[in-house]
């Protein structure tokens, strides 16, 4: 008899029957938010200043930070 044959049936003999993984635990909910929720019309005049601010002219760290902030802000307002 060919060994891989003794050694599938031998394999089949001693089977061990694994119980089924534990279901994965349920994900966290998100964190409250912190403060009071603005209303849009603040949230959009806070991104126009951010805005007006980085087309002054300033530093073209500071310009792009405040348009990359800008642009979270805007994120947000649609996400709500």
């Amino acid at each position: 008899m060919p060994l891989y044959v003794v050694l599938k049936d031998f394999w089949r003999q001693n089977k061990v029957a694994y119980p089924p993984p534990p279901p994965p635990p349920p994900p966290p909910p998100p964190p409250p938010q912190a403060g009071v929720p603005a209303s849009n019309t603040h949230v959009i005049i806070n991104i126009i200043k951010k805005v007006i601010y980085a087309s002054q002219g300033r530093e073209w760290s500071r310009s792009l930070r405040s348009l990359i902030c800008a642009g979270n802000d805007l994120v947000r307002l649609a996400v709500r």
